[in-house]
Formats: structure tokens, C-alpha cells, sequence
């Protein structure tokens, strides 16, 4: 169970009352390091770093992706939103590791080293959303905002730690820096904000802020990259995944699904069905009038 937040105080000082006691030897013993992610796929290629390395340290990543969906009400309204809007079936299941990720990342006795992207609206959201619960207690972070990628001989920013290759993520072991008072309390405050908007999606601004979005964000864009000529669906969300991604990574493509769908139902997108299409339909732009 996640600690409850704790007032700030001057010099970061708890109160004596709840301080935990520890000896000169614990406290001069260096805490075991866990690194701490929020996309499943860049977790994935870190512990294939760290187990070529010969590197025994731990690496956590919740499923839940906090970029999308309520996050005022309880965990059982989330739920029931995702699975009815996003029709994403069994959600309950699929984020059970929760609890244990929130456990292991913000105990006391280990020092998370947090790997995130402000081009990344599911690290960045995710990362607010850990920040409100481990409170004050301390962790490092490895920024990859202004890491450069190498493609086909093209240098590119890193829009997420999951973009990056493994030997990629190699030279940025090490890097890690503390994380800033400001800059936590920052993060701290504007999750608050965010949670007390309650809006269906947080995405990133141009600046790396994390702001709050309508269900319908997405639609223009998914609009643009349909056409009068019938395609598939995954043709089209690839389409719009392909503009976002030259400058960030702002949503899962299971979200841009549930919006075609949200499309189809107003008439603004036309569509059949299609034995040869992966979801058994096609859509197009309406004719004119």
C-alpha cells in the first residue's frame, strides 16, 4: 500500500516522531539500486543491459499507463472507464502488479534511479504519478529528453527510454542525477493539479509540460491520416503514431483505436466490414456532400 503523502518542511525535515532510527553502520552501507521505468518495452531492454553487464540490479515497471484515463476517482472508476471506452477487457488484472511496484520502488531501503523522457507523455505521467507517492524519500533520475538516437545514420532526440537501443541505454549507466527539491515539488504540485482535472488524457507540450487533454485530442489528427479510399484501421493509427513520433510519444495505440471507433459512431468516419482487415473492418473519409 502506497505511504500517505507528507506535509512539506522547511530543510525537508520529517518529524522526530516518525523519523526511522538507524545505525552509523546502516546508514553508511550504500542502498541496493532498483531502476524504475514506465514503459514496459524500454523496462524489457534495460534488464537485458544490466544482465549482459553482469549487473544485478533490479528494474521495476507498472503496466498501468497513467497518460490516459481518470485519475481523481478510485481505482475501480479508472477501471471501469478504461475497459468501457478504450474497450480494453480484464484491465483489473492486467495492472495487479501495482501495489508490489509501489512497494519495492519507494521503500526506504533501496535507491530508484528513475529513467523517463519529458517527450513521453506515458513516462512523464507516470513519474508524477510515483513522485505523489514516494513523497520525500530520495531517488536519482536518468533524463533521455536530449539523448540523441542514431538511425540509418540519422541523429534524432530520444522521444522514451523505449526508443533507445540497448547499447543505447548501456552508455547512459551511470549518468544518473539527484532529483532536485524544486523540481520535485514541482512535479508534486502539478500532479495534484492534473488529478483534481480528472480530464480522459495527459499529454506533453512542446516545452516537456504535462497537461490534461479531452477525450477527442486525438481526433483531428486521426481525421488527417484517413482518406476517401478505404484502409484499415491500423493503417490509420500508424499513420497518426508516425507524425507524433518525430517530436514525442503521446499516446498508445489502444487509445487511437477506441477514437476511430468514437469517429465511426458520429458519422465522421465511414466504414465496412473487411475479412482481410486485422479488425475485421475498413474505414474512409465520408464523401462530399
Amino acid at each position: 500500500m502506497a505511504a500517505t503523502p507528507l506535509p512539506f518542511f522547511v530543510g525537508r525535515v520529517r518529524p522526530h516522531s516518525i523519523m526511522p532510527v538507524r545505525s552509523s553502520v546502516e546508514a553508511a552501507m550504500p542502498k541496493p539500486i532498483v531502476h524504475v521505468l514506465f514503459t514496459p518495452s524500454g523496462a524489457g531492454t534495460l534488464r537485458q543491459v544490466l544482465q549482459q553487464a553482469g549487473m544485478r540490479q533490479k528494474v521495476l515497471c507498472p503496466f498501468d499507463d497513467f497518460s490516459f484515463g481518470p485519475i481523481g476517482r478510485s481505482d475501480a472508476e479508472r477501471i471501469c472507464w478504461i475497459e468501457e471506452e478504450l474497450g480494453i477487457t480484464d484491465w483489473a488484472s492486467s495492472v495487479a502488479d501495482t501495489p508490489e511496484f509501489l512497494r519495492e520502488s519507494c521503500s526506504a531501503d533501496v535507491m530508484p534511479i528513475v529513467w523517463t523522457s519529458r517527450r513521453d507523455a506515458r513516462s512523464q505521467a507516470g513519474f508524477h504519478w510515483w513522485l505523489s507517492h514516494l513523497v520525500d524519500e530520495p531517488c536519482k533520475v536518468i533524463d533521455v529528453t536530449h539523448f540523441k538516437t542514431t538511425t540509418d545514420c540519422t541523429s534524432t532526440p530520444a522521444t522514451s527510454p523505449a526508443s533507445l537501443l540497448p547499447d543505447e541505454m548501456a552508455r547512459l549507466l551511470g549518468s544518473e542525477v539527484d532529483l532536485s527539491l524544486g523540481e520535485r515539488e514541482t512535479c508534486q504540485n502539478r500532479w495534484r493539479q492534473l488529478v483534481d482535472e480528472n480530464a480522459p488524457f495527459r499529454v506533453v507540450k512542446p516545452e516537456g509540460w504535462l497537461v490534461s487533454a479531452p477525450v477527442n485530442w486525438f481526433d483531428p489528427l486521426l481525421l488527417s491520416c484517413a482518406t476517401s479510399k478505404w484502409a484499415h484501421p491500423a493503417w490509420v493509427v500508424g499513420r497518426a503514431l508516425d507524425v507524433m513520433s518525430k517530436d514525442c510519444h503521446q499516446i498508445s495505440d489502444l487509445a487511437l483505436f477506441a477514437r476511430l471507433d468514437a469517429l465511426m459512431e458520429n458519422g465522421q468516419l465511414e466504414w465496412r466490414e473487411s475479412a482481410e482487415a486485422m479488425r475485421g473492418y475498413e474505414l474512409r473519409l465520408p464523401p462530399p456532400a
